[in-house]
């Protein structure tokens, strides 16, 4: 609405823009034809004028008393010889055979048989030369044709001279022969004519300039008069108006996000998807233990344990590791807190969400004991020691992208049987559907606990999830609603970190 206000209504209204005095401009079109004309007489005068002082200047240096046909014998003879010259010079700085031919194929030397001659000769003497391969030392024979073909050449340089000195005195008899002196040129007329024109259209352009200086003041103060006419959009609701489009576009977002992918919304909504009864809801007052007041997750070990054939054996489940942590661990508090001896066991190693829980190294772990190459009671760590709890966690433990064989597998089966049959309960947590494969591999029917999260996991996620927990052959006993902020957890690398730093930090027993 504000944009629209701001820039699709007409702004300002029709008496302010009606009474605005039309600006008066000057009618430049006959000035730019006068000014084209004057410009064209000037440019027409002066090329006149420098013909004439060019006329006047090429007389001025050529010899007096010359006739039209002796002034172009003697430009012809002058135009031999300062060719004639170039190439002498070149033979006398270069002397090569490629200088001397040049300067027999000057224009003065044309018809000259003796320098032909010396052509054929200097030719055969570099053929000569040609045939003979020169050697390190003294090569006699190369060295007299060298110096033939170098007599050759200044023979021809000295035709060229001879020549040179024949065009000389031809040029001196034109000079010689030439009578009467040549009348000289006016050029004060054409000067005249030049700067009379000149002025006109000097004057004729300080009058445009000054017409269309008029015409631009005028057309700004038009302009001026128009923006006081109309209203100026402020900063502030520019900004304002930023501000709605924003959280215009925002809950544009959010709405269609939610109508593409619905989250779920209620704990209700979650029994309905998942088909499933609600075990717990975590709010945020519930996220920290407690001593008064009904606990969530004590709810949940009492949904577990408190039935005709009490359940020893829990698996936790979900989309975020973080929660799934965070359930297990405080299902596995209750149970202690009920003086049962619990142990934790964490199926991702992957993301170690256990260990990050609990602050502890990540290896080694259960992958560590499934491959045999640790014992049970080496990857088993207590927790709850120091607060009189009987806790013990087994960490997700190295990961190993290999498979055991099926022996392996069978015996890990039997071995882990009988660990977990020395605890009275036992949570394992599986977050990822790898994860919980393994754990259906290890256990027949596990019971599981699926966690949601009110607001983040999707309905048609969610109910897939169930679907697949049934189709694993795993049993969904119920839902862990977490209706609170997601809690964080330390990733993987970096409790790998903290476990390398401490190794280093170690002080080594003396005698070792």
């Amino acid at each position: 609405m504000v944009l629209v206000v701001l820039f699709f209504v007409p702004k300002g209204g029709g008496g302010s823009r009606a009474g605005a005095a039309p600006a008066e401009r000057e009618d430049t079109a006959s000035l730019l034809l006068r000014a084209d004309s004057a410009h064209r007489t000037a440019a027409h005068a002066d090329s006149e004028h420098t013909a004439t002082v060019l006329a006047s200047e090429y007389l001025a240096s050529e010899p007096a008393g010359l006739t039209a046909v002796q002034r172009t014998k003697r430009d012809s003879l002058q135009l031999l010889a300062t060719e004639l010259d170039a190439l002498i010079a070149r033979a006398a700085n270069a002397p090569l055979p490629a200088s001397y031919r040049a300067l027999v194929a000057a224009n003065a030397l044309h018809g000259d048989t003796r320098t032909a001659r010396l052509t054929d000769s200097l030719n055969a003497l570099e053929k000569r030369r040609a045939a003979l391969t020169p050697t390190g030392g003294a090569d006699l024979p190369y060295a007299d044709l060298t110096a033939s073909v170098n007599a050759v050449g200044i023979a021809i340089r000295d035709a060229a001279v001879r020549r040179r000195g024949s065009l000389a005195r031809a040029m001196s008899d034109l000079d010689a022969a030439a009578n009467g002196n040549a009348a000289p040129i006016d050029t004060a007329a054409p000067r005249l004519v030049r700067d009379n024109a000149r002025a006109i259209a000097s004057t004729i352009d300080s009058a445009l300039s000054a017409a269309r200086r008029r015409n631009a003041a005028a057309d700004q103060g038009a302009l001026a008069a128009k923006e006081r006419a109309n209203r100026r959009i402020p900063p502030i609701a520019m900004l304002f108006a930023a501000m709605v489009l924003a959280v215009i576009a925002g809950f544009s977002f959010n709405l269609s996000a939610e109508l593409s992918r619905p989250t779920l919304a209620t704990p209700r909504e979650a029994e309905r998807v998942a088909r499933a009864p609600i075990l717990a809801v975590v709010r945020e007052a519930d996220r920290a233990p407690r001593v008064g007041g009904i606990d969530p997750f004590r709810m949940l070990y009492l949904g577990l344990t408190a039935t005709g054939t009490r359940t020893r054996t829990v698996v936790v489940s979900g989309d975020d590791r973080a929660v799934v942590a965070t359930v297990a661990g405080r299902l596995a508090l209750a149970a202690a807190a009920d003086a049962r001896a619990t142990l934790v066991v964490d199926v991702d190693a992957e993301g170690s969400s256990v260990a990050g829980y609990y602050g502890e190294h990540p290896e080694p772990g259960l992958s560590d004991a499934l491959a045999g190459v640790r014992l049970w009671r080496e990857v088993t760590r207590p927790i709850g020691a120091s607060d009189g709890l009987s806790i013990d966690v087994v960490p997700g433990g190295a990961i190993r992208p290999d498979e055991p064989d099926r022996a392996t597998k069978k015996s890990a089966r039997e071995e882990f049987a009988r660990f977990r049959a020395e605890y009275d309960f036992c949570v394992i947590v599986a977050p990822t559907q790898s994860s919980l494969v393994l754990v259906c591999s290890l256990v027949d029917k596990p019971v599981t606990v699926l966690c949601a999260e009110v607001g983040r996991t999707g309905l048609s996620p969610l109910q897939a999830a169930a679907a697949q927990l049934r189709e694993s052959g795993a049993v969904l006993h119920g839902l862990a609603v977490w209706d609170a902020e997601l809690p964080h957890l330390a990733p993987r690398n970096e409790l790998m970190t903290k476990a390398m730093a401490a190794r280093v930090r170690r002080p080594t027993p003396e005698g070792q």
